[in-house]
């Protein structure tokens, strides 16, 4: 709220010169006659400018508003003028949260400013309520970092401590306990992961550690039907929900996060879901199991049985049965292992880069995202393994028949 001051200016006279003021006060000293009573001028009210924090808080509501109609107007160009082009994972990953927000059953979004603490003159601390309806209303509450470039303030991502090494970067939430245990599992598969892959993960990779697993998908895939654990998009941070109590299987999921990146870089994000799940879960989640999805007692040979257009084309977003699921990444991980045992992993990954000779593909507001993923894998499979998409179900087929 601006502070309004109340000044009483007494003004006596107004002096013009040096000369003439020593001759006014001259004559009053000599004249016996007291001087008339000067009228006081009405009191003025003046408004003060408002302090930094205060205009911080103006300018940052104005900002979260601008978020909202760009929201409500899909306008993707506008939304991302309200963001830090200094953090290229945050960058994306609020490209992908827009495409979320904007799609057909959110409605509603609101964000109320329920404090802000400005810790330099060009850096604030706000802490956002977001509010929103998507098959039901959702409240959570986080705090963001803003900062000013060419002098307008703008989103520069949560407000998390930080543990940056020469390989990676931790963020997490204040309160996180699990950070060293993190850092542990991390550096486990770097190591395993070096003895697979040539690439190596970008030097400036991060993981986002979130203790509150409501924030970790309403500010990752707000539209998504379940509550996971980890979450990686190329381009993108790893993002884990750090709340379960045994750290055995996070391992997995780790690795699992990190082939994802790792793999859909070579590809430059032009594979379908199912070979990208494959993989990772692959040299991921079962490779520290010792074994596959039959092996493992994850599924039989008959809910793995299906077809390369069935993994392709299953909408799982929409999913109703957790089962549903847990069969198409069983499916998945089979149908990848079997490519392994037939062709070798080179071949394997010779499939992703030769993907990757095409152009990055970006899946944000790409309708046709999935529909060019599978015409590459149509053509990766014809160029590098001879074969179509067809003779890969019936020789995978053949292949899980003769297997125990």
């Amino acid at each position: 709220m601006k502070k309004l001051f109340l000044i009483i200016l007494m003004t006596a006279c107004i002096l013009s010169g040096c000369n003439s003021a020593s001759k006014e006060i001259s004559e009053l000293s000599n004249d016996p006659t007291p001087p008339a009573e000067t009228e006081t001028p009405p009191n003025e009210i003046i408004e003060e400018e408002p302090n930094p924090e205060e205009s911080a808080t103006i300018a940052i509501q104005s900002l979260l508003n601008q978020k909202i109609k760009a929201v409500q107007d899909k306008d993707l160009e506008l939304y991302l003028t309200t963001v830090t082009t200094t953090d290229s994972y945050y960058w994306n990953e609020q490209k992908r949260w827009f495409t979320e927000m904007t799609k057909d059953g959110v409605r509603d979004l609101t964000y109320n400013l329920r404090g802000l603490t400005l810790e330099e003159p060009s850096t604030a601390i706000a802490l956002i309520e977001q509010t929103h309806h998507y098959n039901q209303n959702f409240a959570i509450t986080y705090p963001l970092r803003f900062i000013q470039e060419d002098g307008e303030w703008k989103d520069a991502g949560y407000d998390f401590e930080y543990l940056k090494t020469d390989r990676y970067t931790i963020k997490y939430m204040a309160g996180e306990t699990k950070v060293a245990e993190f850092q542990k599992i991390l550096d486990s598969a770097y190591a395993n992961l070096e003895a697979i892959f040539i690439e190596r993960p970008d030097p400036n990779f991060e993981i986002k550690l979130f203790h509150n697993r409501e924030m970790l998908r309403q500010r990752t895939i707000p539209t998504i039907g379940w509550l996971f654990t980890g979450w990686g998009e190329a381009n993108e941070s790893l993002k884990l929900y750090t709340g379960h109590p045994a750290l055995k299987p996070y391992y997995g999921t780790v690795q699992h996060e990190l082939v994802h990146h790792i793999t859909m870089g070579i590809c430059n994000n032009n594979f379908p879901g199912w070979i990208a799940d494959g993989i990772a879960l692959q040299y991921g989640n079962y490779a520290l199991e010792g074994g596959n999805a039959i092996t493992l007692g994850y599924a039989t040979k008959e809910q793995v049985r299906v077809t390369v257009d069935f993994l392709e084309n299953v909408d799982l977003w929409n999913a109703t049965e957790q089962e549903e699921t847990w069969d198409w990444y069983n499916a998945s991980q089979m149908l990848t292992e079997y490519i392994i045992e037939t062709y070798g992993h080179d071949q394997l990954m010779a499939l992703f880069y030769e993907a990757g000779k095409k152009p990055y593909n970006e899946n944000v507001m790409n309708v046709k995202f999935n529909e060019q993923n599978n015409t590459t894998m149509e053509e990766v499979l014809q160029t590098v393994l001879e074969i179509t998409k067809e003779e890969l179900t019936k020789d995978y087929w053949n292949w899980l028949d003769q297997i125990n």
